[in-house]
């Protein structure tokens, strides 16, 4: 009989060892996970005395959740893989590790030189990975990734880089056999792109502007109206790539479409772009021996609107009238995706070629 209910009495529930203060938690979540143990660090408290908790992961075991915190730890509350974990197998690797290992690769490889924008976006994109850095990248879904892009405090611009960085980490992934399906392929951005969002400049502002060509730095403000490019496109556009003898601007960032994208130079401001245009200078937009800054050029910029008494602008906004202008143009709809380094189907690889540029050099000359 005593036998008989030592066999039938429950066993008791695993001890785990009490987590030191400031160290961070284990949680056990309810019903039935495939990873019930979430680890967590307490980041402070809320008005209401409720704590303010930072998820580092979900896990299948309480001891993966545990080194999560340890490595946490050990790296200062930096969620970046700072050392080489040893690996068992490719099925425990985790996104982060997946991560640097693809960073390495790409971004140390001296046959292939990134530039430091390209880089610069990676990394942003990484950090609102968080909460997958220690999940195993064989467990990780279309529904973990589309979480991520789902975070609508994100711009569209940093959606996109996420994308692409699940895109490319699951590629690698693949490559190496971490994981047996791609699942970045059925991501999708349920957000309006808010590139062309902002206020264009009426055509009384743009009358304005052209009264008062002498002022300092109107011209600046007029070859964005007419060219389209974002302000960092251009403040960071590399005079080989503005040839006078052709008439075009070569640049672009953000998307695979708006890149190596050409513009025709629209004969309106022609000379203005002549006039700065210094074979001494790396530049077109120069001050003090040097590139003219982003933050640098918003101050500028807004000294000229001020000065004329134009309603408020941003120079984003100089991107939004050029496409507004197209518009009301009849310019063609390719011609001002293709203008705009806007996506167009079966056309992101385009190879522009002279019949291209003699097109867009008609459409954009409609303005």
């Amino acid at each position: 009989m005593k036998e008989l209910l030592l066999e039938t009495k429950k066993a008791k529930p695993r001890k785990h060892i009490r987590l030191p203060n400031g160290f961070g938690s284990i949680v056990t979540l309810s019903g039935n996970r495939r990873r019930p143990y979430q680890a967590r660090k307490t980041l402070g408290f809320k008005d209401n005395g409720f704590p303010i908790y930072q998820t580092i992961g979900y896990f299948e075991d309480w001891m993966d959740a545990f080194t999560a915190l340890t490595i946490f730890n050990q790296n200062n509350g930096s969620s970046t893989i700072k050392y080489e974990k040893p690996m068992m197998s490719e099925n425990d690797i985790t996104f982060s590790e997946v991560y640097e290992k693809w960073y390495q690769r790409k971004y140390n490889n001296e046959n292939k030189k990134l530039s430091k924008s390209s880089e610069g976006c990676t990394r942003a994109a990484y950090k609102k990975c968080e909460k997958l850095y220690y999940i195993k990248m064989a467990d990780i879904k279309a529904a973990d990734m589309q979480a991520i892009i789902d975070d609508f405090s994100l711009s569209h611009a940093t959606m996109e880089h996420v994308k692409n960085l699940f895109r490319q980490i699951s590629k690698y992934a693949l490559e190496f056999d971490i994981i047996q399906k791609d699942y970045s392929e059925f991501i999708t951005i349920n957000k309006k792109d808010d590139d062309e969002s902002g206020v264009p400049f009426s055509d009384a502002d743009i009358a304005l502007l052209w009264e008062n060509i002498d002022l300092p730095y109107v011209d600046a403000v007029l070859i964005f109206i007419y060219s389209g490019w974002r302000a960092n496109e251009l403040l960071k556009m590399p005079l080989s790539d503005i040839s006078l003898e052709d008439k075009t601007m070569t640049g672009g960032s953000k998307t695979r479409s708006g890149k190596n994208r050409i513009v025709p130079i629209h004969s309106k401001i022609f000379d203005l772009i002549q006039n700065r245009y210094d074979e001494k200078n790396d530049y077109l937009f120069m001050l003090n021996g040097g590139r003219i800054k982003y933050d640098r050029f918003i101050s500028i910029f807004k000294d000229v609107i001020k000065r004329l008494d134009i309603s408020n602008h941003t120079p984003h906004d100089c991107r939004h009238t050029f496409s507004n202008l197209l518009s009301n143009s009849g310019c063609d709809p390719l011609a001002r995706k293709l203008l705009l380094g806007h996506s167009i189907k079966d056309l992101t690889d385009r190879v522009y070629t002279h019949k291209d540029i003699n097109f867009l050099r008609t459409e954009i000359e409609k303005i």
